[in-house]
This record gives structure tokens, sequence and C-alpha cells, in this order.
């Protein structure tokens, strides 16, 4: 089995997880985002703005239905 099969074959698998699970067909994923607060350092205090007037990282998390995650973004500014 290829790389592709095996790929098709993980996602028809989540799918149908998540189908049964929550009745949400065609789904791969759940995507989530949140400002992590943080003091800044000084010396890069403009590069952890953010839009809520305080300091923070960026966070972006996706997980499957077994609530495991499957990706997570963190970054400066978005």
């Amino acid at each position: 089995m290829g790389d592709i099969e095996y790929f098709v074959l993980v996602l028809q698998a989540t799918m149908a997880d998540f189908y049964k699970t929550a009745g949400m067909p065609r789904v791969i994923g759940v995507v989530d985002g949140s400002l992590i607060p943080i003091k800044a350092p000084h010396d890069q205090e403009h590069l952890f703005g953010c839009h809520k007037s305080f300091h923070a990282i960026h966070t972006m998390a996706v997980c499957n239905a077994q609530f495991s995650f499957t990706n997570c973004v963190n970054k400066k500014k978005m």
C-alpha cells in the first residue's frame, strides 16, 4: 500500500469516527485558536502584541475524533 492509499484510509476512518461520535459527516478535524498571554521579552516586545492589547502567543490546534492533537501551530503574530 502506498502513501496516498494509506492517507485516504486514514481520512475515511476519521470521517467515520466523527460521524459516529457527533453526527457530523465528512469532517476530518476540528480547529480552534487561542491567545496565550505571556510576558514579552524586552528586546522584542513589539513582536508579541495582539489585537486585545496584551502580549500573547497565537496558537491554533487541530484535533481528531479521539480528541488527539493532529497539528498545533504557535506564532508571534498571525
